[in-house]
């Protein structure tokens, strides 16, 4: 069907609703009573009653009489039900708002003792149930899912691998009480920079030294551990050791137990669904028979499961594999209305593969496990895309919870879709993402129009790189206009960058034109790279770090930056360049290949109504620009308000979240008691790509002490003087931070111990001292101290406090040899933090040198 075509059924299928109420049409009732066998016979009857007037097509109109629908499987409409755009099946409620289709039944309290309650589950629950987690919703709200530590608290990854982590001493010692006789059912739910990953337990490693526990995860993470940087969160659910607060809840074989909260009445009901889908909306796959001219309206649809497979689950970005609880594929001129969608475990409706000139307009969707709403798919379909299709004046609230790196709405890849007059709030991760292709191949994802949209608390602080607007890819004729976004914050210890609008990895030919940005954590506007891109007429207010930024100018093209705007006190007039130092501001059309035909500043007051912002000082062509997009938003925002589901208390800006305190953790190895073997996790060495290892874990060479060490093997020629060398990513404060290992040195060792200021470039050293028999202990190029061949030495090294800059050394022998030194001055004049602490075997002759312990702890 070409394109006009597509255009011309829709339209006409517009005019056919719209004449509807006066059309005679036939009345199917069904009852909650009957459940979904019901809603299956109906549709039967609307099928057989098609048939016997095919001389004079009548609308055909389900009526779902008032009450809760209890679904065991979904409720599925196909092709054989289509309408006609003359005579389209009406599916509503026979009044408004009485109506609910929910993934299972309601539960009562069983029993209670002085802390818990216990509902007996629905039948059928077996081992893999409860092993598999999933949502419980009392009282209509989702409950925690037992874990540890509790809600708003993290523990952090200590080691450094790709499928394995390694716990500080505090957490291992409570997770080895949680993991007895229980390991089978644990997740592990890891935090990666943008998405996150459900992981089961494999190997444990305990660590007699005191070092922590390292932990196999299932299945391996999408990016090793501490890929992007060194707070890396993560929390353990689903043990009974972990259920310990109000609002958490653990499911066994006899009972699902819940701690209930200060608000739950004597009189509570729960859900436990184990569906991920009520409605399926799909045509023939075999024969190539669209469904088409259905509406649904009215509607409500509520709980639904996402459990965590035995398997586990990894997710590259957007969550964008889970079910939805609405699902239509293959299918034309469906429309989706003033329904209500929440507490699902995944997304809220997906118009999958072959959806054409549909529509989902009016509906608020809150509380959702995974994202609102997503179009097409991550691969491409020539044949049969999914497209021309609009997403309309919708609500979308508190997405992410249970998957947070799910999207508001996702639109794959999928074109000439619109996206306008939706209220998107108090997101996870990115609150509407376009395209779904890295670089510049063609995707599919062309002349989306995401216009009038209003975006705010987006993130919330917890994931890292994502945007209120994002795209991904080549999108010609994308249009991003006239779009309100306020308040995008990243978790800023893992991964970077909240923008408000952000060109990603190749987004190419598209507009940006319009937009009001105020109030991001890194900034208004982020091209990673890109080209033939227009930016315009966009204000740019209060963003963290500079208002404009543009990550990788060697892959893009040309791209305009045209009649913009900034507020507040970063990049005015120009746009920052990854990499630069921050002093280094790089004007648009000297160094970049960008122009610039005027940015101004402006002044920007707001407030925590959304809308509410007041701009003085821009021209009057820009101001214009900007109040028809701030008119547009409060339009779009009474809409919202009007439906009598959306709660108004939700349609304000919260005040920003503070930034994170970093963590700092603490280090322990004691390699003489571990078994022989490669370098222990939470360490890293070079190189490390030789086929005959030269760092590991070792029986002690010299044959003078008990136990193995960490071998540093140095003298091969392909060698840098320089290497081998152990380090730790130890990213913490300089101040107060102590170093203890133990080294036994032979007559050829030279051991370099170097802490560095990573984050400079070139890093800069802190402090550095070397050990060898030959030269003995030197700091500053003076020997401090003989050192023997062939004993243990004990050496700790302490920063300090206050405005002295200075650190001591202490170095103990075997032979009783020993010597204190304080106040050696640190190698830098600045107070950094430090990102690296390494022994690097700094010397070409043949050696061994051999490391018995290390640990890395505050004072």
């Amino acid at each position: 069907m070409n394109r006009n075509a597509m255009r011309s059924q829709g339209l006409a299928l517009a005019l056919c609703l719209a004449v509807t109420p006066v059309m005679a049409a036939i009345d199917i009732l069904v009852s909650p009573d009957d459940g979904l066998s019901g809603l299956t016979q109906a549709l039967k009857q609307a099928r057989e009653a098609r048939l016997s007037n095919k001389a004079k097509p009548q609308a055909i109109r389900i009526v779902l009489k008032r009450g809760t629908y209890v679904l065991s499987a979904p409720w599925q409409i196909t092709a054989a039900d289509s309408g006609t755009t003359d005579a389209p099946l009406l599916i509503e409620p026979e009044a408004p708002g009485t109506v609910a289709l929910t993934g299972g039944p309601a539960m009562s309290v069983s029993k209670r003792d002085s802390t818990r309650w216990y509902f007996a589950p629905p039948e059928g629950v077996d081992r893999i149930a409860e092993r598999s987690g999933g949502q419980l919703y009392v009282n209509g709200n989702r409950a925690v899912l037992a874990r540890e530590p509790n809600a708003g608290a993290w523990w952090f990854v200590q080691g450094a691998s790709k499928d394995q982590l390694l716990m500080p001493p505090t957490d291992a010692s409570k997770l080895k009480g949680l993991l007895e006789g229980q390991r089978e059912r644990a997740i592990v739910h890891l935090m990666q920079s943008w998405t996150s990953g459900l992981h089961r337990v494999g190997k444990t490693t305990d660590d007699v030294s005191g070092s922590g526990r390292g932990i196999e995860l299932l299945p391996a993470p999408k990016w090793p551990m501490l890929t992007f940087g060194s707070a890396q969160r993560y929390f353990v659910e689903n043990l009974p050791g972990a259920l310990d607060a109000p609002g958490e809840w653990l499911a066994t074989n006899e009972h699902i137990v819940y701690i209930p909260r200060p608000e739950d009445t004597q009189a509570s009901t729960a859900v436990w669904p184990r569906q991920p889908t009520l409605l399926t909306m799909r045509g023939d796959d075999n024969d190539g028979r669209r469904l088409s001219n259905v509406t649904i309206k009215g509607l409500k649809f509520a709980y639904t499961g996402a459990p965590t497979s035995i398997r586990g689950w990894v997710d590259g970005q957007g969550a964008i594999s889970l079910p939805a609880a609405i699902e239509i594929e293959n299918a034309s001129n469906i429309i989706l209305t003033q329904c209500d969608v929440r507490h699902t475990g995944g997304y809220g409706v997906w118009l999958k593969g072959n959806v054409i000139n549909s529509e989902v307009s009016r509906c608020v969707m809150d509380d959702l496990g995974a994202g609102g709403i997503k179009i097409g798919l991550p691969t491409s379909n020539s044949a049969h895309p999914t497209g021309y299709n609009t997403v309309k004046g919708n609500v979308l609230m508190h997405t992410g919870r249970a998957f947070p790196g799910a999207i508001g709405i996702w639109v794959g890849r999928s074109g000439h879709n619109v996206l306008t007059d939706n209220v998107i709030g108090h997101t996870s991760y990115t609150g509407i993402s376009v395209g779904w292709t890295w670089g510049y191949d063609e995707q599919g994802a062309d002349g989306n129009q995401i216009k009038n949209n209003v975006l705010f608390n987006i993130g919330q602080g917890m994931l890292s790189d994502l945007g209120g607007i994002y795209t991904l890819g080549r999108g010609p004729g994308t249009v991003i206009s006239g779009n309100l976004i306020r308040q995008v914050q990243d978790y800023p210890l893992y991964g970077a960058g909240a923008w408000g609008i952000y060109n990603d990895e190749g987004s190419s030919d598209i507009l940006v034109d319009g937009n009001v940005v105020q109030g991001t954590r890194s900034g208004g506007y982020h091209l990673h790279y890109g080209r033939d891109n227009t930016v315009r007429n966009n204000l740019f207010a209060d963003g963290g770090q500079a208002e404009l930024r543009w990550s990788d100018p060697a892959r893009s093209g040309d791209w305009l930056a045209q009649d913009n705007a900034t507020s507040g006190q970063r990049a005015v007039g120009d746009i920052y360049l990854n990499g630069a130092p921050p002093e280094t501001r790089v004007r648009m059309g000297i160094k970049a290949k960008a122009k610039d035909d005027g940015m101004t500043h402006v002044r920007v007051k707001s407030s925590a109504d959304v809308a509410d912002l007041s701009i003085q000082d821009g021209n009057g062509k820009l101001q214009a620009v900007w109040a028809a997009t701030l008119d547009k938003a409060r339009t779009t925002l009474r809409a919202a308000m009007a439906q009598p589901e959306v709660d108004k208390s939700l349609l304000t800006v919260p005040p920003a979240s503070p930034t994170p305190t970093k963590p700092v953790l603490s280090w322990a190895w004691r390699f003489d008691q571990m078994p022989v073997g490669p370098v222990p996790m939470g360490l890293k060495f070079a190189p490390n790509k030789r086929a005959v290892p030269i760092v590991g874990v070792e029986p002690d060479p010299l044959r003078r002490g008990s136990g193995n060490c960490l071998l540093l093997t140095d003298g091969d020629a392909a060698l840098a003087r320089y290497e081998p060398y152990v380090f730790v990513p130890a990213e913490r404060p300089l101040a107060n931070t102590v170093v203890d290992f133990e080294v036994k040195l032979d007559a050829q060792s030279v051991l370099v111990h170097e802490w560095r200021d990573s984050a400079a470039h070139p890093y800069k050293t802190i402090l550095k001292f070397t050990l060898s028999h030959q030269q003995g202990l030197q700091v500053a190029g003076k020997t401090l101290l003989p050192l023997p061949e062939g004993e243990w030495l004990r050496v700790k090294v302490q920063t300090h406090a206050g405005p002295q800059k200075s650190w001591s050394l202490d170095v103990r022998t075997a032979s009783a040899a020993k010597g204190h030194w304080d106040d050696l001055p640190l190698s830098t004049a600045l107070l950094p933090q430090i990102g690296w602490v390494g022994w690097i075997s700094d010397t070409a002759m043949v050696s061994q040198t051999c490391l018995k312990s290390l640990s890395i702890h505050p004072l």
